[in-house]
């Protein structure tokens, strides 16, 4: 997936898909390097340090590695996401 970046201030970046979903236990309150969907815009959010929002987001996923490259991310510049499943990501906090 990919999109041009659209910047925040300090706060997060974000670019708008084309997916079509819709709430599921959405939250106003995020950390660094949390990923978010804004059902109403179909947007992606990158937090770049924590913060509280007006417009409830799903949480979708975490930035674990690398957070300097989007934060030096510029309005304009195309972002790509890949999701990497491979066994070196996964948090087996269960053993």
């Amino acid at each position: 997936m990919e999109g041009r970046v659209i910047r925040n201030g300090d706060v997060f970046i974000y670019f708008q898909t084309r997916l079509r979903v819709g709430q599921e236990k959405p939250k106003s309150h995020f950390k660094k390097g949390d990923i978010a969907f804004l059902p109403i815009t179909s947007s992606i959010f990158f937090f770049l340090k924590d913060a509280k929002i007006k417009s409830p987001m799903n949480l979708v996923g975490k930035v674990t590695i690398n957070t300097s490259l989007l934060e030096g991310a510029k309005s304009g510049c195309i972002l790509k996401v890949y999701l990497d499943e491979s066994p070196s990501y996964v948090n087996d906090s269960a053993n």
